[in-house]
């Protein structure tokens, strides 16, 4: 069992040299609005640009949403501490729809799992859409 903490290393630590030094990702733990197990979560946004160039806004924040991903993962507990079986990732938003090559980045499908197997599964595919899809520069 892994919790929500553990998760995110299993992330950072499967991602590859191209996504830690020229992607953006950003992870979040929520506990949930209501209290009880099972109802924190992980969001995490995949921005396919580089940091600086996120952070500069350009187009007040259009191109980062033209480049961005959005992941969530549910089924943590309140704290991000707190070990837990069983995780289910779905992707809420996929504003990669085409890439800057004309070619479709494709939605990650929905998956369960034990959160290490949730974790490296999200890593792969945050890995694949690095290496295939280029930042797609739309504010100059």
């Amino acid at each position: 069992m892994q919790s929500a903490t553990d998760f995110i290393r299993i992330l950072n630590d499967s991602l590859n040299d191209m996504v830690v030094n020229d992607r953006t990702v950003i992870v979040t733990f929520s506990k949930g609005f209501v209290p009880g197990p099972g109802r924190g979560s992980l969001i995490i946004n995949f921005i396919n640009l580089p940091e600086e160039r996120h952070r500069q806004r350009r187009g007040n924040g259009a191109e980062s949403e033209n480049n961005r991903q959005l992941f969530m993962v549910w089924g943590f507990d309140e704290t991000p501490e707190s070990p837990v079986s069983k995780v289910k990732i779905e992707q809420s938003i996929n504003g990669l729809n085409m890439s800057s090559s004309g070619s479709f980045v494709q939605k990650m499908r929905t998956k369960s799992g034990s959160p290490d197997k949730v974790a490296s599964y999200l890593a792969k595919y945050i890995n694949d859409v690095a290496d295939k899809f280029p930042p797609y520069y739309t504010h100059e």
